[in-house]
């Protein structure tokens, strides 16, 4: 049934791609928004320069409907178009993990659903709607997602949203009302478990094979990046990205919080050092550390944006605070 949707779906591409090759640049300005680089800078921005609650939460819901993305991704195993069928134009975009959900409609519909939300403001809702609309409709204009990905990831991001608006406060007070360490051991815990999840989903484990078609399409629009959908890389940096926010948060609540409110000079001095520290971490180890499918690899890589998570949650603010460019809250 997948099957015959996803080849009903082609055809709506196809459709789509009869037009839209002049406006490539702009759909690639908006699968851009959708992109995890564009959350690594407006999170923390959010976190350092406006509210760092708003931030917090923006954060946790990229972070678990990026882990529920992977896990569904994983359970379907999908292709996306161009490796269905080699007439299917990128316009010099790739993607090597599996087709739907789309991660490009479901994170975007939860985020931009969360500000629309938090605002309460008319403007607000109509202006989340047709990004997120506008992100996901880029996707399929550049043949990296059916319409069936995005019609399904925007259902999931909708969903999950609803589920976290309604169990946020009961779960925060739960949590609240544990010791620290007991506090942290769990969410430590869940994102273990998490990752196994993950792990035990992997359809090779269910006996399928990457079609031979699949992947020599995709390195027939590609050569230079090889498709390796399959792999928990994804996952590690979300459990971990949300294992090392929360510790953050704790740490820095202990040491009096972090009040973003400032002057111009010193606002855009923080965003400076925060992000060259954050670039350090991301990029300065994904340098130093190896990469592979093997156990090492991806536990440092939890490792790496775990650090990563508690840089963006504390580790920047505190060093705000020490260097008077800002104030605990």
């Amino acid at each position: 049934m997948l099957e015959n949707l996803l080849a009903a779906s082609l055809e709506f591409t196809h459709w789509v791609q009869s037009w839209a090759g002049p406006y490539a640049a702009f759909f690639r300005f908006f699968t851009f928004l959708g992109k995890a680089d564009f959350y690594i800078l407006i999170m923390p921005a959010l976190i350092w320069l406006y509210d760092y609650r708003l931030g917090i939460r923006m954060g946790v819901v990229l972070l678990l409907n990026g882990w529920v993305n992977d896990v569904f991704k994983l359970l379907f195993a999908a292709p996306r178009p161009y490796w269905a069928d080699p007439a299917v134009q990128t316009y010099g975009e790739a993607e090597t993990t599996f087709g739907i959900p789309s991660g490009h409609a479901q994170l975007p519909a939860s985020i931009y659903g969360l500000f629309a939300v938090t605002l309460r403001r008319r403007w607000a809702t109509v202006a989340a709607a047709l990004l997120v609309f506008l992100i996901g409709f880029s996707r399929v204009a550049l043949g990296l997602h059916y319409a069936l990905d995005v019609l399904a990831g925007w259902a999931l991001g909708l969903a999950l949203l609803a589920v976290i608006l309604k169990y946020e406060a009961p779960v925060i007070r739960w949590l609240g009302g544990m010791s620290r360490a007991r506090r942290l051991a769990l969410i430590f815990a869940f994102t273990l478990a998490a990752a196994l999840a993950s792990a035990a989903l992997r359809p090779e484990l269910r006996g399928f094979a990457l079609p031979a078609e699949w992947a020599a399409n995709a390195a027939a629009a590609h050569p230079e990046e090889a498709i390796n959908p399959s792999t928990l890389e994804d996952t590690l940096t979300y459990v971990g990205a949300l294992f090392g926010l929360a510790l953050g948060v704790d740490w820095l609540a202990g040491r009096g919080g972090y009040d973003p409110r400032g002057k111009p000079f010193p606002m855009l001095a923080r965003f400076v050092l925060g992000a060259l520290g954050a670039l350090l971490i991301w990029r300065g180890l994904g340098a130093v550390f190896p990469g592979g499918e093997n156990l090492l690899a991806y536990a440092l890589r939890y490792l790496r944006y775990a650090l990563l998570g508690f840089w963006i949650a504390a580790g920047a603010p505190w060093l705000f605070m020490r260097l008077g460019l800002a104030k605990s809250a």
